[in-house]
């Protein structure tokens, strides 16, 4: 139920590349933004409405992707370096509750690094992509988040492996 709108640019330059799946990519001025309308994210919470938009502000961002093989079930191992961005937006939102509803706003302003992250994807049988997986990640979110007004600080690592988690 709703709806959910993806928009998004960004400045992509190949540094290397020897086939389709053994590349190394500069990333610059990206930008996405998801807007939302009447979605029914869970039992107890509704977005009514409002967007949130993520703007690169790295200038030296790398995505480097390597694969050992292009036969079907092998992985490709796509790694994100140097990321940071902003991210903004505002949603108007309904929250279900045992003591009943109440629908307010929340404001969001953060700001993403990402120092790496790696993701690997399996080759289906028609040669694309699938099953993500994110084996590794470092990096941190710092801002603010408003609630009806009042505003929290935000401070999370976003450290994961998977092999010590």
């Amino acid at each position: 139920m709703g709806k959910v709108r993806f928009d998004g640019e960004q400045g992509i330059s190949v540094v290397s590349r020897t086939s389709p799946q053994n590349f190394t990519l500069n990333l610059t001025s990206g930008t996405r933004t998801i807007t939302y309308e009447d979605c029914k994210v869970s039992s107890v919470l509704t977005i009514n409405s409002g967007s949130i938009t993520t703007t690169q502000t790295s200038t030296n961002t790398t995505l480097d992707s390597q694969a050992n093989s292009t036969s079907v079930g092998s992985k490709v191992t796509r790694t994100l370096s140097n990321f940071t961005a902003s991210i903004k937006g505002k949603l108007n939102v309904t929250i279900q509750g045992r003591r009943g509803s109440g629908t307010g706003e929340i404001e969001i302003d953060q700001t993403l690094t990402l120092t790496n992250r790696v993701r690997e994807w399996t080759i289906t049988n028609t040669g694309r992509l699938g099953s993500p997986n994110i084996v590794s990640r470092s990096g941190n979110l710092k801002g603010t988040v408003k609630i009806g007004g009042k505003s929290y600080t935000i401070e999370k690592s976003l450290d994961f492996n998977e092999t010590s988690d």
